[in-house]
């Protein structure tokens, strides 16, 4: 009986801590490409650009990918 609670409790802690890196994860994930190059690159992109095309060609291996965004200046 000891044990199962014991194996409960682990599953119920690893579960937890699996919900609170994925959160950490998808929020690093959703940031904006403005956000991205700033942090990288410390360019910051003015605000008045908008977003005409957009491509993604997905993670690679090591969890990259390439991006291409063209942006228009708006008035």
């Amino acid at each position: 009986m000891k044990m199962k609670k014991k194996g409960i409790i682990l599953l119920s802690i690893i579960l937890l801590l699996g919900v609170v890196i994925s959160s950490f994860v998808y929020r690093e994930v959703k940031k904006p490409y403005t956000e991205i190059i700033n942090s990288n690159w410390s360019i910051k992109l003015p605000t008045t650009y908008k977003k005409i095309y957009s491509t993604d060609s997905g993670s690679s291996f090591h969890g990259d990918g390439v991006r291409y965004n063209i942006r228009i200046k708006t008035l």
